[in-house]
């Protein structure tokens, strides 16, 4: 959230509208993880039983506030301003796209699968976690390689003028 605000120059709409979908996504997020937990069915070795319905509206929220996110970012990419033609943004709304396109994914394969055959035990969910932590790293690394134009090394300067100071007793 925080790199959509930075792109749109720190706009106050902007902020004020991320903010509210911010509250919104941790609200809905923790209704839907609690019907989720009220939801499990346990066996007598503690195992749940099946992937509780409310899980569905907990990936969903998860999608929608990607796919916001990634939105914003690709439509001030392709917004007419030559500034927003930079390799930064375009870093940002290719990140982006990775980030929602890997979420989309295990989502959409793990949650059907999860709900039909009725196994939460399978170790897709512990890939999203690792999706994610890749993609940070992935964004912090390409952000170190964009080529930036390098600061002069030179120890030589010249000063444009000369101020003599006089020092009296």
């Amino acid at each position: 959230m925080l790199r959509v605000y930075a792109l749109y120059n720190r706009n106050r709409r902007v902020a004020a509208f991320l903010a509210i979908a911010f509250f919104v996504d941790v609200i809905s997020l923790s209704v839907h993880s609690y019907l989720c937990i009220k939801a499990c069915v346990f066996d007598q070795a503690c195992f749940m039983r099946k992937t509780p319905p409310p899980a569905l509206g907990f990936s969903i929220e998860m999608l929608v506030v990607q796919g916001t996110l990634w939105g914003m970012a690709w439509w001030k990419n392709n917004k007419s301003e030559v500034w927003t033609r930079t390799p930064l943004i375009g870093l940002i709304v290719r990140d982006g796209a990775f980030i929602f396109v890997g979420t989309f994914a295990v989502l959409v394969i793990a949650l059907p699968y999860a709900l039909l055959v009725k196994s939460v035990g399978h170790i897709i969910f512990s890939w999203f976690i690792s999706l994610l932590a890749f993609a940070a790293c992935r964004l912090t690394i390409n952000l170190l390689r964009l080529n930036t134009p390098e600061a002069s090394t030179q120890n030589d300067f010249e000063l444009s003028s000369f101020i003599e100071i006089p020092l009296d007793d």
